[in-house]
This record gives structure tokens, sequence and C-alpha cells, in this order.
């Protein structure tokens, strides 16, 4: 198991001082406590794993009328005032996409077997709201809790330098990155400066960090 050996090499390095590290820290929690006086009540963190499921009859869609048409004609007006209702501030990332077209393509996949998601990584009470309007439109939806994104994926550093690229190595970018990266972006050339691994699913994930050098700028 990766991720064990990782959190095993940590706490191995740090055996030798933990007792005294553990007094120093109990020592100066009372010495701020003195000066600033009792620590603030725990806030519990918000729950972002509630997501809202729109239904539909997948005869339609048997019968080779497509997503992108009922989509276009029918489902946009609607799920686009239930989403982002008039007078409020809200993008596709708040709704849990990149951007339309990550939504649109979700619905192409999952809408024909009857259902897809409208709204993800949502609090209980925003899912409700959405949920609400969806069936004010008289559409058929529900509610359900999905995958809190900050309790699903963790993040780590390696103890030592992973996988078969190198740091510094220089790669090219696959069509994948079209979301994060603009046209002109796609084309230049990327600097693997650091990696992490993604906790939390089957099997860890190796992610890189890279930049990509432009003239008299630099972006990660």
């Amino acid at each position: 198991d990766l991720s064990t050996f990782v959190f095993l090499a940590d706490i191995d390095a740090l055996a030798d001082h933990g007792t005294v590290l553990s007094a120093r820290a109990g020592d100066i929690l009372e010495r701020l406590k003195a000066r600033f006086g009792p620590l603030p009540e725990h806030t519990p963190q918000a729950d972002f794993s509630y997501q809202v499921v729109l239904e539909m009859d997948p005869e339609p869609f048997q019968a080779g009328i497509t997503v992108e048409e009922v989509y276009q004609q029918e489902l946009r007006k609607h799920i686009v005032k239930a989403i982002a209702p008039q007078g409020e501030s809200w993008s596709w990332g708040a709704r849990g996409w990149k951007s339309e077209d990550e939504f649109v393509k979700r619905l192409v996949e999952t809408l024909p077997s009857g259902s897809g998601i409208i709204v993800r990584y949502q609090e209980q009470s925003e899912a409700q709201r959405v949920w609400q309007r969806l069936a004010d439109c008289g559409l058929q939806a529900y509610v359900e809790a999905g995958v809190n994104p900050a309790a699903a994926a963790t993040l780590q550093v390696p103890h030592q330098w992973l996988g078969d690229l190198p740091k510094g190595a220089r790669v090219n970018f696959t069509e994948e990155a079209k979301d994060v990266l603009d046209d002109g972006e796609m084309h230049s050339i990327g600097v693997i400066r650091g990696q992490v691994l993604e906790l939390g699913g089957a099997e860890p994930a190796l992610l890189y960090r890279v930049c990509i050098v432009k003239t008299g700028d630099r972006k990660s």
C-alpha cells in the first residue's frame, strides 16, 4: 500500500523526537492562550457532498433523438434558471463543472440511461433549492448524497520521486488539458517542477506540477 508506506516514513522520521515535540507544542499553546485568550470553538466543516439528479424517460433517445437536441431546445432554459436564478451570481464552476461543455458532455453520456447529474458538490440546503426550481419547471429530479471532494481527495508529497518522468522533463499537452489551458498554451512546452500523490481512490494517482514558460511570464 503506497499511501501507508509514505505515512509510515513520515512517522518514522519523527519517532525519536515525538515526546519532546509534543511537550513543546503543549507549552507554546498554553502561552498563546494566556496572551490571546482561549481558542475559538471549532466550526464543523461544511458538507459539500450533495448533488441533484435529473430523471427523464430514455425512450426518445432510444428512438434516435439526441441529448444535444433535447438540451438546446427544451432543457437548457430550465436548467440555467434552476442553477443560476435571476439576482444570484452562480458559475458552472460553483455548480461542480469546469464549463457548460463538460456538463453537456456528461449528460450525453448518462441521460440516455434515464438520469443525469445537474449540480454536484453542493451543500444540502442549496441542492434542495436547485431541486425545487427544477420541480417548479415541471422536471423530475431528486437530491442525493454524492462524494464530498474535500474528503475524497487527499494530496501528499511523495517521500521520494516516483514514476518514469524525471523532474525537469519537457512535456507536451494532450487534448484532456484543453479545459484548463487556452489554445496558445495547448501547443506550448511544459516543464515538470513537482509531483503529488492523490489518495482516496481505489489506487493512488500520481499527479505532476507542470510550468509553462513564456516570454516574461510563467504559468503553473
